[in-house]
């Protein structure tokens, strides 16, 4: 039976063993990325993360982490500023109604 082999579209792993009798194929790779495959074409169709994956789970942890940091940062230079002079704070708050 004739197989091929695509790249993760996430983590460029070759998947490889594709079987060339079915229409469609999809594959679920442990870097938290599914995706679809073109027999006919033997190429990567559509892709997508999976938000239930560890890797997406660690990528949001990872990205309030660095929200949280900066926003210590933050209040630490304001309180610098405080305990030289006054601190002038500009809102970019805009209301939409």
């Amino acid at each position: 039976m004739p197989t091929f082999a695509v790249n993760c579209p996430g983590c460029g792993v070759s998947k490889e063993h594709m079987t060339t009798t079915a229409n469609k194929i999809g594959v679920h790779c442990s870097c938290g990325i599914s995706f679809s495959v073109n027999v006919e074409e033997q190429t990567v169709d559509d892709w997508w993360e999976r938000k239930e994956s560890r890797s997406y789970v660690e990528t949001r942890k990872s990205v309030v982490c660095v929200c949280l940091l900066h926003a210590v940062k933050l209040s630490e230079q304001l309180n610098r500023q405080k305990r030289a002079g006054p601190v002038h704070v500009r809102s970019t708050f805009h209301s939409s109604t």
